[in-house]
């Protein structure tokens, strides 16, 4: 998509956006927008300038890259806005889809989006080094930011939304946020209600959040942990899984697990997991229902000696971060310059980083232990945002406190499977706005909740608000995937196919499971948008998202059983599969309703219609999203 960009950063010098001055209107605001269309979707590009600093101390402007999808022949003077998490999460990146999923809530309101100052056409911050894991590069970015760095707050994003209202001539807005954008909705509503038809908040963030000692998501952990096992989704898996959690976290607290994966060249790595690794796979889960699902079995074999599982998960999210940074989907740079600049920490924000650090683990040792159970105090400073902004010079006044308007109507939408911004948090800011608010849950969503709902329901519950009527209960939508199950250590372990009996049987089941599983992570990689083209099996082998489907190349996710083959995306192509198994080698296809071939000299032909109706379903959910495999996992 082409847009009317241009250099849009304005200021002092030692930042690596192009710097040159550009003169702003009266009130430091354009008086209208100047659109062009953007190229497709009926999108109109603009650019509203605003002052870099509005108290006047800082010269220069920014002008913010706006996007504006117009209502149909009969607009209101009512804008519904788009407010993005992160901080830093680019919008005109993901315009055209935002538009094609906002576009039929939003009424005959124009639908307004925009790249907050710091992000993708509003002048897009740039800190090489960002990726390291201490604070090392926050103190690198915030020495190249210079007294910049104190000019990308919550409260600047306010002022920047009232510049992008006024310009548009918008008497008022509806504001939909999601994750931060709900911070910056909240502040807005708090700054000037008149302005405010609505609140849509979307996996809400309290005004004085986020907490950099994650209280709610810890005190909300058991609950989400048992919520992704419940009505009976984990038979066969674990009867305890919240306690699985707490018995791994403490085992890794004594002693560090100790384990292997498979990477995308199929070379076995060697990794060492600590309890910060078990809160970052728990925490990863909010975006990733296919990670998600597949906690509580990856927990329970840790706790029975086979790691495998365990750590491929971690392994998995390891790259996942460079990569989204890389495509431009969150702007580092202006997530840190936020969050060390008006983050609540537990130390003075004058104090130097040596005391800043006593500080704060002081105050997490004096608190009660059942606080943040299973976890000790060092995995809730290691797991967080503290050693990121411990060194981090304060630029810019603390945040003043937020009075929530009374009575302002609001939907909050919340996944009752989200512990980044967990659902007792939604409670308890809806509480604040009053009766008019109203929360919505979706039992098993997690984080982003229109973004990731497919039942529709989320969709219907936003129209219905909008349009006056009480929005309906999403209690009853089912989850997305059942949980994964445990990956056998060997093939005696596994049942034999229905139909068939002995060695020959049980291999054609393995092949079946091995299927599931690449098909599994397929799809994970695909929710998250991360461009994976290979990646490792559980135990050896690879596979590659190949334009017709998914390849498998000596793939082994049950012990010394290595498949090699096709799962076509198209539903009328068979599979067809090479396996490689002690005594038991042969090939297989499967297709038509009938699984043939040939296993250690054996003959097979068996209809995959005998399969059990849980096994199917089984199968069907882990190929959601690629293709419905003929070859049924029993």
């Amino acid at each position: 998509m082409r847009s009317a960009r241009r250099t849009v950063w304005t200021g002092l010098g030692g930042v690596a956006a192009s710097l040159a001055l550009a003169a702003a209107g009266p009130t430091g605001t354009s008086a209208a927008f100047e659109e062009a269309p953007c190229g497709e979707d009926d999108l109109q590009c603009s650019h509203v300038t605003v002052p870099l600093d509005r108290t006047g101390a800082l010269p220069g402007s920014v002008a913010l890259d706006v996007r504006r999808l117009p209502a149909g022949a009969a607009p209101t003077r009512t804008a519904f806005v788009v407010l993005l998490g992160g901080p830093g999460q680019v919008a005109s990146a993901s315009a055209p889809a935002l538009a094609a999923d906002l576009g039929g809530v939003r009424g005959d309101r124009d639908l307004v989006l925009f790249d907050e100052r710091g992000v993708g056409g509003s002048g897009a911050l740039r800190c090489p080094g960002l990726l390291r894991p201490s604070g090392s590069g926050a103190l690198g970015c915030a020495t190249r930011l210079g007294a910049l760095r104190g000019e990308f707050t919550t409260a600047a994003d306010v002022e920047d939304l009232e510049a992008i209202r006024v310009a548009g001539g918008y008497e008022q807005v509806v504001l939909y946020g999601a994750s931060y954008g709900t911070k910056v909705a909240l502040e807005y509503a708090a700054a000037r209600p008149e302005r405010v038809e609505a609140l849509i908040l979307d996996s809400t963030v309290t005004p004085e959040g986020p907490d950099p000692l994650q209280l709610s998501t810890f005190a909300a952990l058991p609950r989400v942990v048992r919520s992704v096992c419940s009505g009976g989704a984990c038979r066969g898996v674990t009867a305890d899984p919240a306690g699985d959690v707490r018995r791994l976290a403490r085992r890794l607290g004594r002693r560090p697990l100790r384990g292997r994966f498979v990477d995308a060249d199929g070379r076995r790595r060697r990794a060492t997991l600590s309890p910060a690794d078990l809160l970052t796979i728990l925490s990863a889960g909010d975006v990733d229902p296919v990670l998600r699902s597949a906690v509580p079995a990856a927990v329970h074999a840790a706790l029975h000696g086979d790691p495998a599982a365990f750590v491929r998960l971690r392994a998995q999210l390891g790259g996942r971060d460079s990569r989204a940074a890389a495509a431009g989907g969150i702007n580092r740079a202006r997530f840190v310059a936020t969050t060390c600049e008006e983050t609540l920490f537990p130390w003075d924000r004058t104090a130097p980083p040596a005391t800043r650090a006593a500080q704060a683990g002081a105050r997490i040792r004096a608190m009660p232990r059942k606080r943040y159970a299973p976890f000790d105090w060092s995995t809730v400073i290691a797991a967080g945002i503290l050693p990121l902004c411990v060194q981090w010079p304060v630029a810019s006044p603390a945040p003043a406190p937020v009075t929530l308007p009374a009575g302002l109507r609001a939907l909050l939408l919340a996944g009752g499977e989200d512990l980044r911004t967990p659902l007792e948090d939604a409670q308890a800011v809806a509480a604040r706005l009053g009766p008019a608010a109203q929360v919505v849950v979706l039992p098993h969503a997690g984080h982003s909740v229109l973004g990731s709902d497919v039942s529709g329901c989320a969709n219907a519950a936003v129209v219905a608000f909008l349009s006056g009527t009480p929005p309906g209960s999403c209690e009853t939508v089912e989850r997305l995937l059942d949980p994964a199950r445990p990956a056998p250590r060997s093939v005696g372990s596994v049942p034999p196919y229905p139909g068939l009996h002995g060695r020959a049987g049980r291999i054609v089941t393995t092949a079946s499971r091995t299927v599931a599983d690449a098909a599994r992570r397929r799809l994970s990689e695909r929710v998250q948008g991360t461009g994976v083209r290979r990646f490792g099996g559980l135990r050896g082998g690879t596979a590659s998202i190949e334009p017709d489907g998914l390849r498998l190349h000596g793939y082994v996710y049950v012990p010394r059983v290595a498949v090699t083959g096709i799962i076509p995306d198209d539903t009328m192509r068979p599979i067809e599969l090479r396996i490689q198994a002690h005594g038991a080698s042969g090939r297989i296809r499967a297709g038509g309703g009938r699984v043939t071939g040939r296993i250690g000299g054996r003959r097979i032909s068996v209809s995959t219609s005998r399969t059990s109706a849980a096994a199917a379903s089984f199968e069907r959910d882990a190929v959601r999203g690629l293709a419905a495999s003929p070859l049924r996992v029993p």
